[in-house]
């Protein structure tokens, strides 16, 4: 049976992706029953919870992390996230301030590192921001 889930999990979070691209990732009666089951798993051991979607579609992706940083704004995995997807996005300069918030909290962050040089390399290899 295909899932309409896929599932990660870690000590500190649990990162779902809604796995049908091949219809925008809607709804359904077995993702509803999928979402349950995660909804139980995080009341038996509560993390943090980052929702996405396959596919392609990065805007409900980068409001998963907005809403984790509502929780905790320091939570820098969020951040780094969220600065990935916005690069992913072409909104490169909000991917430099992202990073950088990042890294203000943890300076020796590598995820938040690397992503910076990843969108520098990227406006200089694009000849400027697309997501200005």
């Amino acid at each position: 049976m295909t899932t309409a889930l896929e599932v990660e999990e870690s000590a500190d979070r649990v990162v779902v992706h809604l796995a049908r691209p091949e219809v925008r990732n809607a709804i359904d009666h077995q993702m509803v029953n999928e979402l349950h089951a995660v909804c139980d798993l995080l009341e038996n051991r509560p993390r943090v919870l980052l929702l996405a979607g396959k596919g392609g579609n990065f805007a409900a992706a980068k409001q998963a992390c907005e809403k984790a940083l509502e929780l905790d704004e320091k939570y820098v995995k969020a951040i780094a996230k969220k600065g990935d997807l916005e690069m992913l996005m072409k909104e490169y300069h909000k991917a430099i301030e992202t990073y950088k918030k990042g890294l203000a909290i943890e300076p020796s962050n590598a995820a938040c590192k690397q992503g910076l040089q990843r969108v520098q390399t990227a406006i200089y290899n694009e000849g400027g921001d697309k997501g200005r």
